[in-house]
C-alpha cells in the first residue's frame, strides 16, 4: 500500500502532537525517485567522491536487490 504526503504526516501527527515541518518526498513510482537521489547525490558540492553512486531497489517479498541507475 502506497500511502502520501499528507497521509503519513497525518499518521505521525497522534504520536508526536505535530504534523512534520518537512516532507516525506512519497513517490508512486519507486524507479523514478532512486533515480532521482541518485542525481541529486552525485551533484552534491558538498559530498567527497561522488564520481560512483549508484542506486539500488530491494524487493523484500523475492528477496532481490536490482540495480536501477548509476550516477553520471
Amino acid at each position: 500500500m502506497s500511502r502520501g504526503d499528507d497521509e503519513l504526516a497525518a499518521a505521525v501527527e497522534p504520536y508526536t502532537g505535530q504534523r512534520p515541518p518537512w516532507r516525506f518526498e512519497t513517490c508512486s513510482d519507486p524507479v523514478l525517485r532512486l533515480k532521482q537521489a541518485v542525481r541529486l547525490l552525485a551533484g552534491d558540492p558538498h559530498l567527497p567522491h561522488t564520481e560512483i553512486v549508484r542506486g539500488f531497489l530491494y524487493d523484500e517479498r523475492a528477496d532481490t536487490l536490482t540495480e536501477v541507475c548509476d550516477g553520471p
